[in-house]
């Protein structure tokens, strides 16, 4: 994996380096359909989250009080639970291949024996290099955190 374009650091390889531990981590990018999997994976991931809490703007107000007492406790429900999925395993294990730490590849289980923290953050980052814009350039997707966010305050659209 070369770090240089004409003996000058590559800028794309820079913004998939983050340090993690003390340490300088580099992801690779998904290749286009397997980002695209990985895409519509989040989002049947987090749709019926959204979908959960907005409908629960649909009852009255009293019952509406004991839903949103609830609300946060069964989005991390779902969540959690399709965290878990084989294909959410998957997508994982294909965002953290060819993984390096100080420009040298790493075999993922002996490099995060007992430091499954830091793995977690490299799981974040790696799923910020390849799925970034899903959650800042998505009109589909700032249009369901606007609607959630004004669930979870209270303020009707």
């Amino acid at each position: 994996m070369s770090n240089t374009l004409n003996g000058a650091v590559n800028p794309a390889d820079f913004f998939k380096q983050k340090e993690i531990g003390g340490k300088r981590y580099t992801i690779q990018a998904l290749d286009g359909w397997t980002a695209w999997d990985g895409w519509t994976l989040i989002l049947q991931t987090v749709a019926p989250v959204f979908g959960e809490v907005l409908d629960s703007r649909n009852v009255d107000e009293e019952a509406a009080m004991f839903e949103k007492q609830n609300t946060f406790r069964e989005v991390l429900t779902i969540v959690s639970h399709n965290l878990n999925k084989p294909e959410m395993r998957s997508l994982v294990n294909k965002m953290l291949e060819g993984a390096a730490c100080e420009w040298e590849v790493i075999n993922i289980d002996k490099h995060f024996k007992e430091k499954v923290h830091l793995m977690m953050e490299l799981i974040v980052f790696a799923t910020e290099v390849n799925f970034k814009g899903f959650f800042t350039q998505s009109d589909m997707f700032q249009s369901m955190l606007g609607g959630l966010g004004k669930v979870m305050s209270g303020i009707e659209t």
